[in-house]
This record gives C-alpha cells, sequence and structure tokens, in this order.
C-alpha cells in the first residue's frame, strides 16, 4: 500500500507530514524531503510557509516516501563552556603562580637565615684568627732590628751577619751614586723603590742577587736606585730615609746603604725607622765616612732628586713598587712586567733580547 499520494492538489503539503516536522523552531530550511517512486525522484523543498513540489509531476501513487535529513549541528554553550574552561585555568594559574610566589618567599627567608649564621660563624672565626695572630705577633714577632749589640756594644749578630751577605754580594762592583755596574754597560735597569717596601725586599733579597752575579759583574747591566713612596706613612720619614742613601752614594757607598737597609728591614708599619735606626745603619755601611754622610744627608740636590723620581714614577703609570724600566743604556727605556721577584728568568729573557737587539 502506497505511503503517500500524489494529486493536483498541493495542499496535502500545506503543512508538514506527520514525523517529518523541524526538530527546532526556525530551522525549516535545513531539512528536504526525497520522494522515491520506481527508481525515480522527486524533491519536496520548503518555501516559505508553503511546502510544494519542485518539479510536477503525473498523477500516480508513489510506493514509498523517503525522509533524509541535512546533520546540523547541535546549538550548544560551547562558547560559554569555553569562556568558563578559560576563566577556570586563569584561576588555576594564579592558583600555582601564587604558590610559586610563596615557596619563594619561604625559601628566600631560609637562605637568609643560613647566610646570618654562617656570617656569624665566620666573625667567630676572624675574630679567632686575629686573636692568636695578635698573641703570636706580640709574643716573637720582630718589629725594630737590633742593630747594636745590647750586651757588649757594637754591631749585633743581625747586622754582621747582613753586612757579610752584601759585601759578598756586592763588593768589587763599580757605583756611582744611585747606580751599580759600569757606565759602560750596554743594558740600564731602573729600579723604582721605597726602603720600607717589603716586596722591594723580596726583590733585593730574591732575583736581584742572582742579576747581579750574572749580568751586572759581567759589564752588561747597570742598576739605577729610583725612588718611590708606596709603604712608608710618613712623607717625612720617606724624605729622610731615602736622602740618607743617597747621601751614602756620594760617597760610591750608596747601594751598601741600600742593600743593608733591605736585609734588615723591620715590621711595617711599625715606626722601625728612627734616628737610631738611621744611624746604625750607616755605621754598618763598609767605608762609610760618617761625618762627610752626616753633613750630606742636607743637601737640597738629593731631596730633589727624590721629586725627580717620583714624577719619572708618575709619568709611567707606576702606583707601586717595585716598579721597573729596561732598555739600551743612554736610549728610551720601556716599562718592564716581571713575572717573579724571587725568579730572575723574565728578567733575564728581556736583558738577552736587548744584549741581541
Amino acid at each position: 500500500m502506497p505511503s503517500a499520494r500524489w494529486n493536483d492538489d498541493v495542499s496535502l503539503f500545506s503543512m508538514p507530514l506527520a514525523g517529518l516536522e523541524p526538530a527546532t523552531p526556525g530551522l525549516e530550511g535545513r531539512c528536504s524531503i526525497q520522494l522515491s517512486y520506481r527508481g525515480a525522484s522527486f524533491i519536496l523543498a520548503p518555501d516559505g510557509d508553503e511546502r510544494r513540489p519542485v518539479a510536477a509531476v503525473p498523477r500516480r501513487y508513489l510506493t514509498c516516501l523517503d525522509r533524509k535529513s541535512v546533520k546540523v549541528p547541535p546549538v550548544s554553550n560551547l562558547e560559554s563552556d569555553e569562556g568558563d574552561l578559560t576563566r577556570k585555568q586563569r584561576r588555576e594559574q594564579a592558583r600555582e603562580e601564587r604558590k610559586a610566589a610563596e615557596q619563594a618567599a619561604a625559601a628566600g627567608d631560609a637562605r637568609r637565615k643560613r647566610m646570618t649564621q654562617l656570617g656569624g660563624a665566620v666573625a667567630v672565626v676572624v675574630v679567632a684568627i686575629v686573636v692568636i695572630l695578635v698573641a703570636t705577633g706580640s709574643g716573637g714577632g720582630k718589629k725594630t732590628p737590633t742593630l747594636v749589640n745590647e750586651k757588649g756594644g757594637g754591631q749585633s749578630t743581625e747586622v754582621k751577619k747582613a753586612v757579610a751577605e752584601v759585601k759578598q754580594e756586592i763588593d768589587g762592583i763599580p757605583q756611582s751614586g744611585n747606580v751599580l755596574g759600569s757606565p759602560a754597560a750596554p743594558v740600564t735597569l731602573q729600579y723604582f723603590g721605597d726602603l720600607e717596601c717589603p716586596i722591594c725586599r723580596e726583590f733585593t733579597t730574591g732575583a736581584l742577587p742572582a742579576l747581579i752575579q750574572k749580568w751586572v759583574k759581567t759589564g752588561k747591566l747597570r742598576v739605577e736606585y729610583r725612588n718611590l713612596e708606596t709603604a712608608t706613612r710618613e712623607p717625612e720619614v720617606f724624605t729622610t730615609q731615602q736622602t740618607d742613601a743617597l747621601a751614602a752614594g756620594k760617597q760610591n757607598k750608596g747601594w751598601y746603604f741600600i742593600e743593608l737597609f733591605y736585609h734588615l728591614q723591620g715590621e711595617e708599619d711599625s715606626g722601625y725607622v728612627t734616628e737610631k735606626y738611621l744611624q746604625g745603619l750607616a755605621s754598618a755601611t763598609p767605608g762609610l765616612n760618617l761625618a762627610k754622610w752626616s753633613s750630606d744627608r742636607s743637601d737640597q740636590t738629593l731631596q730633589a732628586k727624590i721629586a725627580t723620581d717620583t714624577q719619572e714614577a708618575n709619568n709611567n703609570g707606576f702606583t707601586g713598587t717595585p716598579s721597573f724600566l729596561i732598555g739600551k743604556s743612554g736610549g728610551a727605556l720601556k716599562k718592564f712586567e716581571y713575572s717573579s721577584l724571587t725568579d730572575p728568568s723574565s728578567f733575564n729573557e728581556a736583558i738577552e733580547k736587548l744584549l741581541k737587539a
């Protein structure tokens, strides 16, 4: 039996067929009806409020009535859900950030607490070290060299030893003022120093003896002692001690005085350089005429020499002692950067290079 009948009266389709009502009001345009009759298809499509055949056909019975629906995604609150999800994600992110900040703050507090505890421990250790150093320093540290034998008078054992070492090192080498070595030596090394500088002492008793033995005694190197205040606290003391060395140099005994000063150097900043100390050094200087030396100490030209040395040191950018200039004698000297004050290797290399040039 046919499921639908076609006739000229299209009022049959003026209302939706039973079971073919739109699922959602207002979506009538989203569906279509397909009629099949013996292999032929007829399409009914909506047209406003009236449904009519797309193509007219003769009056016949139709064997079946098929409905083909167009799939339409269901209308939902997706955008609202997405908004809710986004807000939820933001809340979760804010919560995680707050937790991370709280954890970082807690870690910072713990770190500061540990640093405070560590600082306290370090302070205790430093105080303990200072106490130990003070105790050991006050017990046996040598602040002022002993130049005179306190029991029987005369030179102390310490002075006698220093004099013997200095004489062995420079005896027989020509001296002229502040210069040690032959005036015809092809290479000149200028040595800027402060007699109270402990680093200068390191060089004078370290690398210098080897240089004197290898180069000065053989007539290839001359060493000039120049003046630059660094370690001495009081300018007046610096001027006095350096002038005394230059005064001994007027008798060609300057290097004896300089060497003895470094060998018998006292503790830095202890105030050991007194008139008694300087007079003791002069008395120990081999062959020095004390009366002439005492007179030459007031020579203003010697103090002017110290000022000239200081200016030249500043011109070369020297800020510490010992500092050095080296080059061909009579020519321009260049700043020399040493690698060691106890090992003469870097000095030897520079001298050899200049001799070969």
